[in-house]
């Protein structure tokens, strides 16, 4: 009888041992993902948009890695779009502001007329308003 009590013992007690054994390789495997899912989006936030998640797995989590690498691509895509109209609009107005600036310039020079000390100033404060875009 001692013998039994001793084997059901040791029995419970390895089960305990190998289900907690389990237990953390799984929590283990489950949250190594889920870490990751949370990480990258922070990275994203950065301004990292070529990051992407490869978990190589098949579930949920799989999913849920391939809906943000489809987000991260959305987002780099709508960054470079805003990238190309920040260029565009910056090149069509150089343009129009070096003319301005420009015949500013002239005016202030004197070369076409006498130029009075209030339109000297609205002159300079054209300048100085025209100054960052001027080539």
């Amino acid at each position: 009888m001692q013998s039994l009590v001793r084997f059901v013992q040791w029995s419970i007690t390895t089960a305990s041992l190998l289900g907690a054994l389990v237990g953390v390789l799984l929590a283990t495997w489950m949250s190594k993902p889920i870490n990751l899912l949370c990480a990258e989006p922070r990275r994203i936030g950065e301004g990292h948009l070529d990051q992407r998640i490869e978990l190589g797995r098949e579930d949920e989590l799989g999913a849920l890695a391939g809906e943000f690498n489809q987000m991260a691509q959305k987002l780099a895509e709508l960054d470079r779009m805003k990238q190309d109209f920040i260029n565009s609009v910056t090149h069509d107005l150089r343009n129009p502001v070096a003319a301005v600036s420009g015949f500013a310039e002239i005016l202030l020079s004197g070369k076409p007329g006498p130029v009075t000390e209030k339109q000297k100033e609205c002159l300079n404060v054209m300048l100085s308003a025209t100054a960052t875009w001027r080539p």
